[in-house]
């Protein structure tokens, strides 16, 4: 009895840790370890956008549900150690596959209700900074006689006011650092980059865009700092601001062109940062649907978005999520020892960096799975991470 007991629970043991951290999951070890409402959004979608495969429209996605979460300005928490749970995400698929088309769909039909929310919060913040703007104007310039100054002062200082934008999809060092410190002087939203053509985007390069990308390091943690001006003051740096991500591009460029700037990017530190997903060219499948079918998508998504909205109404604003002390002990300390013996056996240098990052990856991932399986209790479990830990 006593044998069968030990050899049941040895077997319980190496199924558990084989679970926790799948070698080369499937899609569907994936898809049944992910919150409920990610596995049905991509369920729908695979319907209609066939030809992207389940790893680029994950990680899409991921962006996006990043973007909204963390414009609540949430957090995790690891003991002592204070995280950011933002996403950076890099997809290549090649020419034609539907990157756009995809990613304007969750804008549309799944993150809509979001982006109102968004939208709705930026006016309440222009007009409170007006009225911070007529207040101070009218401390300044008291009385029917300055009139005149009162209400130049007034424009002026409209015309400064910078917009809060709900994603940028170009831009400098110092408009990234402009648009993070309008951020800071409001309590919603986070930085989100879009480029579409990333490609495109390094082949043109030039010493503002390397400034631009070498920002994107530091904002990984919450960082984004002005430029060095000769002869002015330096602007001081804008701390524990959401950064998100979201590069994608057709993958020829990167075997030619722009093989050896990308190359060096990923070295300094970008693929400690991104996930990096990847699909080949293939046959495409014919996107035909019938009337029916079409209406029958836009119900489901309809019916989605809600349960999205739903679960982002219910998330605090400044909510901290805590790893639980059993999902550090009986899963964190196992996918550590795992990734460090995954690291001691790669001969690849970029890979041997990139496998050391998938503890911080799975710990910011599974903040936001905490948020979308359980919104109002600020614990991260052992199911949050090890879904985590399965989807990097």
């Amino acid at each position: 009895m006593t044998e069968n007991k030990k050899a049941l629970e040895k077997e319980s043991n190496q199924n558990t840790y084989s679970f926790i951290i799948p070698e080369k999951p499937n899609c569907q070890n994936v898809m049944d370890n992910m919150p409920v409402i990610l596995k049905d959004v991509i369920t729908l979608f695979q319907k209609k956008h066939i030809n992207i495969s389940l790893n680029c429209m994950l990680n899409i996605l991921l962006a996006k549900t990043a973007q909204m979460l963390t414009a609540k300005r949430i957090t995790m928490k690891e003991v002592d150690n204070i995280l950011i749970p933002n996403w950076y995400s890099i997809v290549f698929m090649p020419s034609g596959a539907g990157k756009d088309r995809l990613t304007n769909d969750f804008d549309r039909l799944i993150f809509n209700d979001f982006r109102l929310w968004f939208k709705g919060r930026a006016a309440e913040y222009k007009k409170e900074q007006e009225q911070k703007i007529q207040q101070l104007a009218a401390d300044k310039f008291p009385g029917d006689k300055q009139e005149k100054q009162r209400q130049a002062y007034i424009n002026a200082e409209n015309e400064k006011i910078r917009n809060v934008v709900i994603e940028m999809q170009d831009g400098t060092q110092e408009g990234f650092y402009s648009d993070a410190k309008s951020f800071s002087l409001c309590d919603f939203g986070s930085l989100f980059l879009k480029i579409s053509e990333f490609g495109l985007y390094l082949k043109t390069t030039n010493t503002e865009k390397e400034m631009f990308l070498n920002c994107l390091y530091n904002a990984y943690d919450g960082k984004v700092s002005s430029k060095c001006i000769k002869g002015c003051n330096r602007e001081p740096d804008v701390e524990n601001l959401p950064v998100n991500v979201l590069l994608y591009s057709d993958y020829t460029l990167f075997k030619t062109d722009v093989k050896s700037f990308f190359n060096s990017l990923m070295e300094t530190g970008l693929n400690r940062r991104a996930c990096v997903t990847f699909m080949s060219i293939a046959d495409r499948q014919a996107p035909i649907f019938s009337f029916q079918q079409k209406r029958e998508f836009s119900e489901n998504a309809s019916m989605l978005k809600d349960r999205v909205t739903a679960i982002f109404s219910r998330v605090q604003q400044n909510a901290c999520y805590c790893l639980s002390e059993t999902a550090n002990n009986a899963i964190l300390n196992k996918y550590v020892a795992y990734l460090n013996n995954l690291h001691n056996k790669t001969d690849e240098p970029m890979l041997k960096t990139e496998i050391l990052s998938r503890e911080l990856k799975a710990l910011k991932l599974s903040a936001l799975y905490a948020c979308l399986n359980h919104p109002t209790d600020l614990i991260i479990n052992e199911t949050d991470l090890i879904q985590a830990i399965t989807t990097v």
